[in-house]
């Protein structure tokens, strides 16, 4: 009896082995397929019921070790992520804000008639301003577009310390201020009947009754 409950031990484990091969094989093609979509996918636009523009794009899912590979050829990402213990999720965007043209109108007009046009130029904005008798015209106002990256992830304040899970955003643009961050992240709890204590027992016993 003994001797039959061992291999029947044995080849429960054999089976539960092969049954997680094969069920990690499979979420491994269905990523890679999911994968594909979101690398062809574009950005798209939408307004919400509060009348917000909402961007929207498919997302990749990587592993630790495709992660590692995307560091390689994003530099941004890799200064982004280092520092985190553990990475939750990266949302890379890069934003532009552009103005075609705002008149500001003089209170009084200037008693002659002149006309003097100049391009303004800075790190993080440009614009055409022309000033005549009437007034100031500003046209084609552009910020730098600003490349943001977001992370959330489990990151150390010393050696000392525990990990924290902690949002980080870096802006490109020091213009475009981050006034609030409020992240959250959204844990799912497995079912009882996923866990690893229910489904191990329960094939060593369906075993048992096979036999």
């Amino acid at each position: 009896m003994k001797q039959k409950i061992f291999f029947f031990t044995i080849i429960v484990i054999i089976l539960v082995y092969v049954f997680n091969t094969i069920s990690n094989k499979n979420e491994t093609i269905k990523r890679q397929e999911s994968n594909i979509k979101a690398l062809k996918d574009s950005t798209t636009y939408f307004k919400n019921k509060q009348g917000e523009i909402v961007a929207t794009k498919l997302a990749l899912q990587l592993t630790e070790k495709e992660l590692k590979q995307e560091k390689k050829n994003n530099n941004d990402l890799k200064i982004a992520i280092d520092k985190f213990k553990k990475t939750i999720a990266v949302v890379q965007s890069k934003q532009e804000v552009k103005i075609d043209t705002v008149f500001i109108p003089f209170k009084d007009t200037v008693p002659c008639v002149f006309e003097r046009f100049n391009t303004i130029k800075d790190k993080y904005y440009k614009f055409d301003l022309k000033v005549n008798q009437i007034g100031s015209i500003v046209s084609n106002f552009e910020l730098t577009p600003n490349n943001q990256t977001l992370v959330i992830g489990e990151k150390k304040k010393n050696f000392f310390s525990n990990s924290e899970l902690r949002a980080e955003i870096t802006n490109s643009n020091s213009l475009f201020n981050q006034k609030e961050i409020k992240p959250i992240v959204i844990i799912y709890k497995k079912s009882w009947y996923e866990k690893p204590q229910i489904t191990i027992p329960i094939g060593f016993f369906l075993g048992l009754l096979i036999d």
